[in-house]
């Protein structure tokens, strides 16, 4: 007889499926317990802030000669299967810390190290190699300085030494007879914690957003509504899942409205326009700039986009003229605005029941049970038209991040109004629009860049004594970096800052800035804050000037050809 192993699992409602795993032959021993103490009292903001300081874990002693470790691990995740769950009439489980999703190659591995230890994950679902990233290479590192991770699933792969394939635990014959609702016991609360969803947002350090499925639900509950979709609806998603885009309009439209989804790893508008035609897709969700992508790359002789009825958008206003556009290219499928972050999934949005219009002009209005709110310095209400901070309570906002107390309270009023950072005007109609943000950040193709993450690398560079990053406007999409920097000594070039930003400081492609200026000085105040405004200012005459220069050049170059067609 071999000798008996142990496996623990962490994440959440143990107490309801120890008589599940006590039944299985070959485990002799089942333990169920809190780390660090069972908080029974616990309020939902407690949990969020991590002052109850617990951790739901089973230990399972077994017998490897009659049952092996991913037998158990088939068991583990058909009692936590979602559609079971679902089926069944549970809403939601809890906070389930035994996988995590996290799709951001930007400082990858200080980021998933940082998500492992933050949530005390106890395992990790990855791939291999992957556009050029080793992602499996960065969870074994990972693996050796996070303790509380028990295993990892590799797909795509070969797993190596205690590592798990997820085609074997996939395998049809893997499957064991799911718990019946007896066995189970009874399900938890839909106001239980469901899915806590990182995000570097404007800051370098990411942050979990706290959600119930209840908060989750009632942003899915007004998109249903909103986009109309049915279960004839298939769902065309090229944001990649654990994004919010991707959970929401990938995964909790469809489960809602009983629609299909088909998922593509790899935005490419040539190969979107291809399965959207192919799977008959009628619906799609995406930064703005890939509807641009889209329009520009669409052939009616060899694309037939007939079937799809609605284009959702986010991250950057839709110009008037994609609206015009999509009419006379698609004129069946309707374009849709929508604002939203991963703290509050959906705030505002154009149903397919409004004026076409709103779309261009507005991005949206909120949900009924949603209050909306633009607010002075000072917290005061602003009447329709006056610009201000753009605030919301009600259903649909998280509970707060993750194990971050801080940022939390700062996150949320004393009367519970979620701050967004965002600046916005409401008008006559109810209708929001955003304006620009209180935050330091560049909205680029609807993917935030941190400027102050971006300057604190700059700054590393031995040839830069100072930097600035703001956003410059672009036609495609919405806005680009431009770095101003103080040289310290012989001044760097672009070339020579993006090689140093991507090859020594190993920063994302995207927060790249796309355009320098040397400068003598940055702009600051006599207290010595900068004045970012005056760059942004300088930065978009330029663009001006340079356009104006352009359009004089071209407009010569077609005078010459002119005259000699007149003299011919």
């Amino acid at each position: 007889m071999a000798k008996e192993q142990t496996a623990v699992f962490g994440g959440g409602c143990f107490w309801c499926i120890e008589a599940v795993f006590q039944r299985l032959t070959g485990v002799t021993q089942v333990e169920s317990g809190y780390m660090g103490g069972r908080p029974d009292q616990a309020t939902y903001r407690q949990v969020c802030n991590g002052d109850t300081g617990h951790v739901e874990v089973v230990r399972i002693t077994f017998d490897p000669d009659q049952i092996s470790y991913r037998d158990l691990l088939d068991v583990f995740f058909a009692v936590h299967d979602p559609t079971t769950l679902n089926q069944q009439g549970n809403d939601a489980g809890e906070q389930y810390r035994s996988v995590i999703f996290y799709n951001d190659d930007d400082q990858q591995k200080i980021a998933e190290s940082t998500i492992a230890e933050l949530t005390a994950a106890k395992g990790i679902v990855t791939t291999g190699l992957f556009r050029n990233f080793d992602h499996l290479g960065m969870v074994r590192n990972i693996r050796a300085q996070c303790p509380s991770l028990e295993f990892v699933i590799v797909a795509r792969t070969d797993p190596g030494a205690g590592e798990f394939a997820f085609a074997d635990l996939a395998r049809p014959e893997a499957g064991t007879e799911a718990p019946s609702a007896v066995e189970l016991g009874p399900p938890p609360s839909p106001d239980d914690g469901h899915v806590c969803i990182f995000t570097s947002g404007t800051e370098a350090r990411p942050k979990g957003c706290y959600h119930t499925f209840n908060t989750y639900r009632a942003s899915l509950q007004h998109l249903v509504k909103a986009l109309g979709a049915t279960e004839q609806d298939v769902v065309f998603m090229p944001s990649p899942l654990p994004h919010a885009v991707g959970m929401v309009f990938g995964l909790g439209v469809p489960l809602l409205s009983g629609s299909s989804t088909h998922l593509l790893d790899v935005w490419d508008p040539e190969v979107g326009l291809r399965r959207i035609q192919e799977y008959g897709c009628t619906s799609t969700a995406t930064a703005t700039v890939f509807v641009q992508m889209a329009l520009d790359g669409f052939d009616p002789a060899r694309h037939d986009l007939s079937s799809l009825r609605v284009w959702t958008c986010g991250g950057a206003p839709i110009p008037p003229s994609m609206v015009d556009r999509m009419a006379r290219v698609w004129p069946q499928c309707r374009l849709l605005s929508l604002y939203g972050r991963s703290e509050v999934f959906v705030s505002t949005v154009c149903s397919v029941d409004d004026p076409a219009e709103w779309s261009s002009s507005s991005d949206g209005h909120p949900p009924p049970w949603v209050d909306l709110s633009i607010v002075d310095p000072y917290g005061r209400a602003l009447p329709p038209g006056a610009e201000g901070e753009i605030v919301q309570r009600g259903a649909g906002t998280m509970l707060g991040y993750w194990h971050d107390p801080q940022r939390t309270a700062d996150a949320f009023d004393q009367q519970g109004w979620a701050r967004s950072g965002d600046l916005g005007r409401i008008d006559d109609q109810g209708c929001l629009r955003v304006t620009g943000r209180l935050k330091d950040i560049i909205i680029r193709g609807g993917a935030n860049i941190s400027a102050r993450e971006v300057e604190e690398h700059l700054i590393a560079h031995p040839n830069v004594k100072d930097a600035a990053v703001v956003a410059m406007p672009d036609k495609l999409l919405g806005e680009r970096a431009c770095a101003f920097v103080v040289a310290d000594g012989t001044a760097p070039t672009l070339e020579d800052l993006t090689t140093f930003l991507r090859v020594e400081r190993r920063i994302s492609v995207t927060k790249v800035p796309e355009r320098l200026e040397i400068v003598e000085a940055l702009p600051f105040t006599a207290s010595g804050k900068m004045q970012k405004f005056q760059l942004r200012e300088r930065i978009r005459e330029m663009l001006e000037e340079e356009e104006r220069d352009r359009a004089m050049l071209e407009e010569e170059k077609r005078r010459p050809a002119s005259s000699a067609n007149l003299r011919s």
